[in-house]
């Protein structure tokens, strides 16, 4: 299916009726642009994809549980880093990368405002090193109660 018919498709079908959709067009066929705008649907987007745009629309359309939405652009990132600070060199894994920083688990050592220094592997041959301080610190149990970082 192309243009709009898979949205409408999708629209019209009970239990996907609720299902936010995201139209991406060519400039040449601003037709379909126009006729996702008069029926409703959620977002459209010109190709190619501006990922500041695109996480503009899901930031729109994506609420977690308690009405939560991401605040920063954000990627998995699921790989050691090293943590130097005061002398020392520590390794420990990275969850996430965003606008807002790097999501960094299990480091009780650290304070808030503590300056530190983050090395990064990149394609495992380049490291990109970056430094910032400690904006806030989460037990598992403050996790589970007030949801996880970058929530709105």
């Amino acid at each position: 299916m192309e243009g709009v018919t898979a949205p409408a498709l999708i629209s019209s079908i009970e239990h996907t009726s609720k299902v936010p959709v995201i139209i991406t067009y060519n400039e040449k066929d601003k037709k379909s642009f126009d006729e996702c705008i008069k029926r409703g649907h959620f977002g459209c987007l010109e190709k190619p994809i501006n990922i500041l745009e695109f996480h503009k629309v899901i930031e729109q359309c994506v609420t977690f549980a308690g009405g939560y939405r991401r605040r920063f652009l954000r990627t998995s990132f699921n790989q050691e880093v090293s943590i130097r600070h005061e002398g020392g060199t520590y390794k420990h894994y990275a969850v996430s990368l965003s606008e807002g920083g790097i999501y960094i688990r299990g480091i009780d050592h650290l304070s808030l405002g503590l300056e530190v220094e983050v090395s990064l592997k990149l394609n495992g041959i380049r490291s990109l090193n970056l430094s910032g301080s400690v904006i806030y610190k989460r037990t598992f149990i403050q996790m589970f109660i007030k949801g996880y970082p970058g929530w709105r």
